[in-house]
């Protein structure tokens, strides 16, 4: 059968008349050849799939003259066995092939190819429209018909190099991408939700309709107990919109430790939001701050939806406070005489629940673009089977409705008006200046079970803690210390211990990604484990004093011996681990790795001890 081979200006025929059998023979031949050799001084490894041996020998013969090194299989199903065997960075696919043909074979390959881009030509003596559409239609990326002509073959495949570089590059590049956002992601949880306090006694649902949510919660204990609870929703979602939550979270946690009123803390915040937002984004937001003694709450609404104060039955919507505000950021109070803020009191009992919630949850649209709605919510709220169900109640409700349909950041608190909501009481009520004089002991203990390990950091809380009972606030450089110390030995137990995440994993730029994937999966499956945070202070009689830590996990430990023996092969947790010992004046493990005790002294100049 001849061929007509053209190249520039020359025209070439070739006629074949190979005897199978021998056809066949050489081409095993050229096979095995092909895969026994290094492909690093060729353009790439191509597999041509064409069952017709004269047909295979003109196509080799053109790609080989390109640099390509060559691998021919005469079927469907002997082409996807080299293709799952060996790397290829193009394929050449006949259609029609004994066996399994080239339309059937595509998808597969495709699969096969992974995250990879490895371009697919279609080989066909069809030269109609409907057929080369075909060969597109399923999954093919170009078709070349017979006889081949080199320039055109050339060009074809040059094509397919640059869409593949181009393919390649995108994929770094998202690589990357995803890396820096799980990095973001990690500090920005830090910086906001591992500071607020009490998260396992709230009920809460977020659902962030992109990797960041504009929807942020805080939480802080008043100095006389009483608890500081903020919702808030910036304009959008994504990153842009997370962002503004750094500063307000500065913000709330600065005065609201301090005691300072509903009103000054939002009009502090109102006046951070409007000097860094731009003019096109806001920061709509619910203050409410349940008293110590459970008998009330005050409630401060700028732009959101009605703050609902439920009965502790769960079967009534006793009060609601609606949005006696304009959304943060727009106009600052303080500078419009015309306007005052508004803190409404609304008596609570105990067991009552109040329902904090975005615009996220009642404008959440079905397939035919109806909100959720109002009425839907009050009516999920009273359906609930008891108070403490509502928050479940809710989003079983809301998630039906829209049916993965996420338009928008989801944020929904609930919180109880119960004993555990407010601060608990330390062992030694002693003030700082007592303890000081005297010796007495401050003690806190905290065991976080479970799911609650995703939800709830303790670590702040015990600092928060730490700081008001020691006296040390003004000691900054030795409660940064202190914060190391205690973060790292509590992270220590929850990811390596509970989790069992290997530290190693963070060892490169992909495993950074990977690590905090693999620990955002293995909290979402948790149903079991422990760690136990334990803190103990002790006043020296001069400055400053004894602390003592004490975290405890229900992991399965680990050797650690070789924080001595191998302090140059360590994985990152271990570095972390290493960091602590020289901090601390003691550090003591136990119970086979599951147990460590940690023994800081320090000195401060501040006024606790006088």
């Amino acid at each position: 059968m001849p061929y007509w081979i053209t190249h520039g200006n020359t025209q070439m025929s070739i006629t074949t008349t190979p005897h199978p059998e021998r056809a066949e023979l050489t081409n095993k031949g050229r096979q095995r050849s092909d895969l026994s050799q290094s492909t690093t001084s060729s353009r790439g490894r191509v597999l041509v799939a064409e069952d017709t041996p004269s047909e295979r020998m003109v196509l080799r013969r053109l790609i080989e003259r390109e640099g390509f090194e060559v691998v021919e299989a005469t079927d469907g199903v002997e082409a996807l066995e080299l293709f799952a065997k060996h790397r290829f960075d193009l394929v050449l696919l006949d259609g029609m092939m004994p066996r399994r043909n080239g339309f059937e074979i595509v998808g597969e390959i495709k699969e096969m190819s992974g995250e990879r881009f490895v371009p697919v030509i279609f080989v066909t003596g069809m030269d109609h429209e409907d057929a080369l559409i075909a060969c597109i239609e399923h999954g093919g990326d170009d078709v070349i018909t017979k006889p081949f002509s080199h320039p055109m073959l050339r060009a074809k495949i040059g094509a397919m190099e640059r869409i593949r570089d181009l393919y390649r590059e995108r994929l770094q590049l998202s690589r990357r991408i995803a890396h820096d956002s799980a990095m973001a992601q990690q500090i920005y949880e830090r910086a906001i939700f591992s500071g607020n306090i009490a998260v396992d006694r709230l009920q809460t649902w977020f659902a962030p309709a992109e990797l960041f949510s504009g929807d942020v919660m805080l939480s802080a204990f008043r100095p006389d107990g009483g608890l500081d609870l903020l919702l808030g929703d910036f304009t959008g979602h994504g990153m842009a919109a997370a962002i503004g939550a750094l500063p307000v979270a500065d913000t709330f946690r600065h005065l609201s430790s301090r005691g300072a009123s509903p009103a000054a803390i939002m009009e502090a915040i109102d006046e951070r939001v409007h000097a860094i937002l731009p003019v096109e984004m806001f920061f709509s937001a619910c203050f409410v701050s349940l008293s110590a003694k459970l008998d009330h709450v005050d409630v401060w609404n700028a732009g959101m939806p009605d703050v609902l104060v439920v009965d502790r039955d769960g079967d009534k919507i006793k009060a609601r406070a609606t949005s006696r505000q304009i959304a943060l950021g727009i106009q600052p109070i303080g500078r419009d005489p015309s306007r005052e803020a508004v803190v409404e009191r609304i008596p609570v009992h105990r067991g009552d629940r109040v329902v904090m919630y975005t615009d996220g949850v009642i404008e959440a649209a079905n397939e035919y673009d109806e909100f959720f709605g109002q009425a839907r919510l009050e009516s999920a709220i009273v359906e609930a089977r008891s108070a403490v169900d509502i928050c479940d109640h809710i989003e079983r409700r809301v998630t039906s409705f829209q049916a993965g349909r996420a338009r928008d950041d989801i944020g929904l608190v609930v919180l109880g008006c119960e004993p555990w909501a407010v601060r608990e009481t330390s062992v030694s009520t002693a003030g700082p200046e007592r303890a000081a004089q005297t010796g007495e002991r401050w003690q806190w203990q905290r065991l976080v079970r479970g799911v609650a390990l995703a939800r709830t950091d303790p670590v702040a809380e015990a600092l928060e803690s730490f700081q008001a009972e020691s006296g040390a606030e003004g000691c900054r450089e030795e409660l940064s210390v202190v914060e190391c110390i205690v973060n790292e030995l509590y992270s220590n137990a929850v990811n390596h211990g509970v989790l069992g995440i290997s530290g190693g994993l963070r060892s490169t730029a992909d495993g950074f990604a990977r690590y905090y994937a693999t620990r955002k999966r293995r909290l979402s499956e948790l149903d079991g484990g422990w760690v136990q945070l334990s803190m103990s202070w002790e006043a020296a009689h001069d400055h400053g004093g004894k602390l003592r830590v004490v975290v405890e996990d229900s992991g399965n430990g680990f050797d650690y011996r070789r924080l001595d023996r191998h302090k140059t092969s360590m994985s990152p947790g271990q570095h972390g681990l290493t960091l602590v010992r020289e901090l601390c004046d003691t550090l003591r493990f136990s119970r086979g790795g599951r147990r460590v005790e940690a023994t800081y002294w320090y000195e401060c100049e501040c006024d606790h001890a006088s």
